[in-house]
């Protein structure tokens, strides 16, 4: 049965959910994988029909809240084997393709194909456990960063000039059932180790930070609570002024939803389709399944959902200065990148490069200090996941806070269990229908011969 459970997203055996997390330093430097600071809360739209505007009902599907300019990842985890497309404001965030192809997205793809590159535009579960960003280059992504519908910052508005769809698509493919067996009979060792070494690294990596980000929200919320913290969830429990008590000069507010634009380089290889010498249909493309996940901003979280905002992320500065790490999981560079030229991220839009950070980087089996540049130049590609126990224990801790007591944080979210119906899903199915990576290249050959002709 599909559901939704403490936040998780359940469809058959695979999980999804969304993960906050550092904002990584915008600049020219590749960071490292930065920490899992719990999931985003997730709700149904239909939920919430009175409250939400209508186009984001319209779209349907769940809903998280995220800050401006607050980052995110999504985590992924599944016996069998799926493929899956993610569109972020309907612009592939693999491949940077729209979600409808045209001419142009052909011709993409065979320029890809004469640099001997990979056309592919999707990820494979179990073999991909997350993903930070836009595969804006081989072996790097661009943080996934929220910013305000219709504020120009997008992946969206950017490679397609315009901003409608917002938030997040999902397309799932799964496996036939032959395929399954035949996988599973090849390769159940070979994948069975690889996700059991990733799953130690994310379970110690959460592990690790679980006590950090509860001192630091502590001390944060402390801080900001007679402050800024408290004004902006007054103003976002509060109805929205009237246009005619605006003052002249006032900034407009903020739309209700939130799309996702590309933030700093993150060190992240997108894994290579190993399905495809099962076969050409070995992809059930006839059950693939779509749906939307929107992203709603906090300063109209409490006003549409009666519920109080997520306290606010951590900076990396703050994340850094309590002794925080970053990870690095050794895994193969892959060539699997999008075409995203002339796409710029949040800082280069804005004129500004930020500071780098300098924090501990750990591997899946040994810590490793980052170097003074940056860049995590011996360290290889991690991910929100920790790494292994071993240095997990080994791991710098903040000192402890004074002899006063910890407060304790308020409880503001009861994750909820919830089944996910008919309604939502996209009942059109995927605009077009799903193809690997080697009938892609079949398509393109074929075409050439009749050109030829």
């Amino acid at each position: 049965m599909n559901r939704l459970v403490d936040d998780v997203v359940i469809l058959d055996d695979l999980t999804i959910s969304f993960r906050r997390t550092i904002r990584v330093p915008d600049n020219e430097h590749v960071s490292e994988l930065p920490p899992d600071l719990g999931p985003f809360p997730l709700f149904r739209v239909k939920d919430f029909v009175k409250s939400l505007p209508s186009e984001m009902v319209a779209k349907g599907g769940l809903l998280f809240p995220m800050y401006d300019r607050e980052s995110m990842w999504i985590s992924f985890s599944s016996e069998k084997y799926y493929a899956i497309k993610v569109y972020s404001g309907a612009v592939n965030v693999i491949s940077g393709e729209p979600s409808v192809e045209t001419a142009a997205t052909k011709l993409h793809r065979r320029h890809k194909v004469a640099r001997k590159e990979s056309i592919q535009d999707y990820i494979v579960t179990p073999s991909q456990r997350w993903i930070d960003g836009i595969a804006t280059a081989a072996g790097q992504v661009r943080q996934f960063v929220a910013t305000p519908l219709g504020s120009g910052y997008s992946l969206e508005a950017q490679a397609t000039g315009q901003e409608v769809a917002g938030g997040l698509q999902f397309e799932i493919t799964p496996l036939t059932a032959r395929a399954t067996v035949q996988l599973e009979e090849r390769k159940a060792q070979e994948a069975r180790a690889k996700m059991e070494r990733e799953m130690a690294m994310e379970i110690a990596r959460r592990k690790q930070l679980e006590e950090m980000y509860r001192r630091e929200m502590e001390q944060e919320s402390m801080e900001r609570s007679k402050g800024e913290e408290r004004r902006e969830r007054i103003r976002a429990s509060s109805p929205p002024p009237r246009r005619s008590t605006r003052l002249r000069g006032e900034p407009q507010p903020q739309p209700a939803e939130m799309n996702l634009a590309p933030g700093g380089l993150i060190r992240q290889s997108i894994v290579a389709d190993d399905t495809d010498p099962l076969g050409p249909d070995q992809w059930d493309k006839d059950n693939t399944i779509v749906f939307n996940v929107q992203i709603l901003n906090t300063s109209h979280f409490a006003r549409i959902t009666g519920k109080p905002a997520p306290a606010t992320p951590i900076t990396a500065q703050m994340y850094a200065s309590l002794g925080g790490a970053f990870f690095s999981l050794d895994e193969e560079k892959s060539n699997i990148a999008g075409d995203f030229d002339g796409l710029k991220s949040v800082g280069q839009l804005d004129g500004l490069k930020e500071l780098s950070i300098n924090p501990t980087v750990y591997s899946i089996g040994k810590p490793s200090s980052s170097s003074s540049s940056g860049k995590k130049s011996g360290s290889k590609s991690h991910h929100h996941s920790k790494h292994g126990s071993s240095g997990s224990s080994k791991t710098k801790k903040p000192p402890p806070p004074a002899k006063e007591p910890e407060p304790s944080l308020p409880v503001v979210h009861v994750p909820a269990r919830k089944k996910l119906g008919a309604e939502f899903f996209n009942q059109g199915g995927p605009k077009i229908p799903f193809r690997s990576v080697k009938q892609l290249e079949a398509e393109l050959g074929a075409a050439r011969l009749v050109s030829f002709d």
